[in-house]
């Protein structure tokens, strides 16, 4: 069953490394909100009918099917007066009945090139010699995470009849109170200055899967979000201008993904 008239429900739609986990971070400090990270992103990676699995594994999230993340998405939430999802577009796409009903839809877009750059440098982290390869086989090679982005924008506009709510990172970094509120406007959500800034550590009203916690916890893919107490642009990658050398697989990644950013970032919410 859908939320209640007075119950907002909001997806977050974001490509990875896109400052969408402190975005969420931000968001959950709502009143009377609860977060949810990435539950069709584990669908996608790590249950049984996920198309990125890795192969040869047993699935460690066996209840994580596409079926069984609708189910529970459109239950009550009762309690909580926000409900935030954060997820991966390509994590869904071709699968879209999967889709809950009751939830307005967004959008968080950053630079392919820090986005990538970052992703790569988590990747060398976790697989040394073999990072490139695992990086390759992460994402789904049509869009590198962008196409399919751009895909569910066109769905969100054109099949469910929302207007687009795009937010760009950078402009969230430069502009968090104004991008904040105008975000919160768009979508009916409470703002007030009190949530561009927060408590390090996991937030507790926060559901996180367990594959995601267990790669936290060996990795520390978001340790700096999650010890971080509100935005912080001196966390972000260096500007294009400053990367001296561009490792091929991102160049490559890039050249695909940048034609469906610019598409979104045409369409954002503007500072001013």
């Amino acid at each position: 069953m859908a939320g209640s008239v007075s119950q907002h429900r909001v997806f977050c739609w974001s490509t990875p490394r896109s400052l969408s986990t402190a975005f969420m971070k931000c968001l959950s400090t709502i009143e009377g909100s609860v977060a949810w990270m990435e539950p069709y992103g584990t669908a996608e990676h790590f249950g049984p009918d996920g198309l990125l699995k890795p192969p040869d594994e047993v699935p460690p999230e066996v209840d994580y099917t596409h079926a069984w993340v609708k189910n529970k998405l459109e239950e009550d939430f009762q309690g909580h007066q926000s409900v935030i999802i954060k997820d991966l577009a390509y994590a869904v796409m071709g699968r879209l009945q999967y889709l809950p009903k009751g939830y307005r839809h967004s959008f968080l877009i950053r630079q392919p090139m820090k986005s990538f750059m970052s992703y790569y440098r988590l990747f060398k982290k976790m697989s040394g010699d073999e990072g490139d390869a695992s990086l390759r086989g992460w994402l789904p090679q049509k869009g590198f995470s962008y196409g399919e982005l751009a895909e569910m924008a066109d769905y969100v506009e054109k099949d469910l009849g929302q207007q687009l709510v795009i937010i760009d990172a950078d402009d969230i970094l430069n502009h968090p109170a104004t991008m904040l509120q105008k975000y919160c406007s768009a979508l009916g959500l409470p703002f007030s200055e009190s949530i561009l800034t927060w408590e390090p550590g996991m937030p507790s009203n926060w559901i996180v899967p367990k594959s995601v916690r267990e790669a936290e916890e060996e990795f520390h893919w978001m340790s700096t979000v999650l010890e971080s107490r509100c935005f912080n642009k001196g966390h972000q990658t260096p500007s294009n201008e400053s990367i001296k050398e561009t490792p091929e697989i991102v160049k490559e990644m890039v050249a695909v993904a940048q034609p469906f950013y610019d598409k979104l970032y045409a369409r954002r919410i503007l500072p001013s």
